[in-house]
């Protein structure tokens, strides 16, 4: 086939492949609290400095924008930009903020986007601010673009992975089941985990509530994609699951299990293998951390 025909064809099925990803509501992923601070550079010369804030309450999300302008008389018009998910193409489509800004200053911008804003038809889509700033001639000066929600990956993240072809999620598939398998014989669980800079090991065994907990989430959990990164780790923890024999039948490191609020609309994660159920995510975190005391 041409490569024109081969390019053509992409182009259709893209928008359907797309469409056909599991949806997860962007709205939900925004945190409840998070500030960054974000320098670029203006015109290789000068640097300018936004700090952006926001949480989300109710069916709104809010925002604070305190900035820098790059020279007087300059004016923030910040853009909501979106971005698919799915699609080689890159579509990306951006709508002003000004009928949601509701207080500014000089350097201080409020905003107050509704949740409607969020979710858009024919994703999913993830949101960034793309912040421009309107010198007193008019002319519009893009500085940069802020992802709202950048805990997890974002449109396009699994190009990075070694395999062109992304094969993560059907390795992650095949490992929970037999995973799951081995939750439902193993007779005891304990945590191990390894200090790097100490060298120390240590194994604590899980009380039997526990497990019957543990049990239960193992069950539950569910494969994404992964997005792999190049990360020295300090110290590893796994669960190790043993036999009637104490022979290791399975072992879950605790740094591939992700929050559903770090698991992209596209259903991958950064380093996670399984995602845990909402519902689990409270208990899950109550036994690790009294494990790790």
């Amino acid at each position: 086939m041409q490569p024109s025909r081969l390019l053509l064809l992409a182009g259709l099925l893209l928008p359907a492949a797309c469409s056909s990803l599991p949806e997860r509501d962007f709205f939900t992923l925004l945190p409840e609290n998070s500030s960054s601070t974000i320098s670029t550079t203006w015109f290789g010369q000068q640097t300018v400095s936004v700090t952006r804030s926001l949480h989300r309450k109710g069916q709104h999300c809010n925002i604070v924008l305190q900035y820098e302008p790059p020279h007087p008389g300059y004016k923030l018009k910040p853009e909501l930009l979106r971005q698919a998910y799915g699609s080689l193409i890159g579509r990306e489509h951006t709508e002003p903020l000004a009928p949601f800004i509701t207080g500014s200053s000089e350097k201080t911008m409020q905003l107050t986007v509704p949740a409607t804003c969020f979710r858009h038809s024919g994703g999913p889509w993830d949101y960034s601010l793309r912040l421009n700033f309107t010198s007193p001639d008019g002319t519009v000066h893009t500085v940069h673009d802020v992802r709202l929600y950048s805990d997890c990956p974002e449109p396009g993240a699994l190009r990075n992975n070694p395999h062109f072809f992304d094969k993560t999620y059907d390795r992650n598939k095949e490992s929970l089941e037999k995973l799951q398998q081995a939750a439902l014989t193993c007779c005891t669980m304990r945590l191990f985990t390894h200090d790097f800079h100490s060298g120390k090991k240590s194994t604590q065994t899980i009380s039997p509530t526990d497990v019957a907990a543990l049990r239960h989430i193992i069950a539950h959990l569910q494969p994404v994609s992964t997005r792999h990164a190049l990360i020295n780790w300090a110290a590893i923890s796994k669960l190790q699951l043993l036999n009637a024999d104490g022979k290791v039948i399975g072992e879950l490191p605790t740094a591939r299990i992700a929050s559903p609020h770090e698991v992209s609309p596209e259903n991958v994660a950064l380093m996670g293998y399984y995602m845990l159920q909402p519902q689990d995510e409270s208990t899950w975190n109550t036994i690790l951390s009294n494990l790790m005391r």
